[in-house]
């Protein structure tokens, strides 16, 4: 979930997060907010295709000076499953 400009000054609207695949940074992600008061839900702020078959570790990290907002709302994860060999 996204946040947009909101009336209050407190608020933290701006979303900068790194993401991190098998300990190597796989993307960075970046979302300064409109001038909408609307948020923005089902955004996709990382995919990642062409894995081999095996477990993977996926972290969500923020970093830096800003004040950065995050909220995890869902993931997707998606596989071809291999035919088995008799």
């Amino acid at each position: 979930i996204l946040v947009n400009h909101q009336n209050d000054p407190r608020v933290i609207t701006r979303t900068e997060t790194n993401f991190t695949l098998d300990g190597r940074l796989a993307s960075t992600f970046l979302h300064n907010p409109t001038s909408s008061n609307e948020l923005d839900y089902n955004q996709l702020v990382f995919s990642q295709s062409g894995l081999s078959n095996e477990a993977h570790l996926v972290e969500m990290s923020v970093s830096g000076p800003n004040p950065s907002y995050v909220n995890f709302d869902y993931v997707l994860y998606t596989f071809v499953l291999q035919p088995q060999l008799n």
